[in-house]
């Protein structure tokens, strides 16, 4: 029996099964309107919606971000009782705001050999200081769930999987850092992804440009624990810079190849035979 060759998983992969879970738990078919996610709604509400707003439809997170009394004005609702009804649910929503940023402690620039820090603040945008979230809201599903979300590094095209790892979000405020050495010059460029298992339409995508200098002469600063634990870890920067490289090279292959298929243009010649 032949062996099937191994095949590697994919950003995209990863992506629709995160969007299979997000149907799964809200009982939506692939092209359902995301605003179904919302209690007392159904699909000829929202049909209804369209055709009075003239097809100029918010999202569920435009809808979640507004007041109270501007998702009345929206006018989603047209019984009251269910739209106060909906209100309840509003805050269980994960509306969030990220902010991605990196730096090395004591410089100012990134090069070779420094340890860089990547720091990654989410805020769940409907809770106050001292609320944290509760379980998923969902019309259809039968049992009580935690949600999490899922941090994806890949490229700009969302194609390479460089890593993936899962959160717990409960407070308001959560920050996760990544600490790695930096081993390559070049300029290095990661697409940070952030979707959550239980809701269609919170999605986040957000993209870090690092230029990494030549090794430079420091003073040795006093790491700690962290930060050495960090230079033994397998290196998923240096995995993005390398596939950041391959894009470069596959671009300048690409490009080459298309100049060899062009047909050779010479000069026009006019060419006259003497009479005999």
């Amino acid at each position: 029996m032949q062996r099937q060759p191994f095949k590697r998983i994919t950003a995209k992969t990863a992506l629709t099964l995160i969007q299979f879970s997000q149907n799964l738990v809200q009982g939506l078919w692939i092209d359902d309107s995301e605003l179904l996610q919302l209690p007392n709604l159904d699909y000829d509400k929202v049909q209804a919606y369209k055709k009075r707003t003239g097809g100029k439809v918010l999202t569920i997170e435009q809808y979640c971000r507004k007041t109270k009394e501007e998702r009345r004005e929206v006018s989603l609702y047209q019984d009251e009782k269910a739209f106060e009804d909906a209100e309840k649910a509003i805050p269980c929503f994960p509306v969030i705001d990220v902010k991605a940023e990196y730096s090395v402690d004591g410089e100012e620039l990134v090069a070779v050999g420094d340890i860089l820090t990547i720091k990654i603040t989410i805020t769940h945008v409907n809770l106050q200081e001292n609320e944290s979230l509760g379980f998923v809201h969902s019309n259809r599903f039968p049992y009580l769930k935690a949600s999490q979300w899922y941090l994806i590094f890949t490229d700009q095209e969302e194609n390479e999987l460089v890593a993936m790892d899962k959160l717990f979000i409960k407070e308001r405020v959560h920050v996760k850092e990544l600490k790695e050495r930096m081993t390559t010059e070049g300029a290095l460029s990661i697409t940070l992804l952030l979707r959550n298992d239980s809701y269609r339409g919170f999605d986040k995508k957000v993209e870090l440009k690092i230029p990494v200098q030549k090794e430079v002469k420091r003073e040795i600063p006093e790491y700690n624990e962290e930060d050495v634990e960090a230079t033994k870890a397998p290196n998923l920067l240096e995995a993005a810079f390398d596939m950041t490289q391959q894009a470069d090279s596959d671009d300048e292959e690409e490009e080459s190849e298309d100049e060899k298929a062009k047909p050779s243009q010479k000069p026009a010649s006019v060419e006259t035979k003497k009479e005999k």
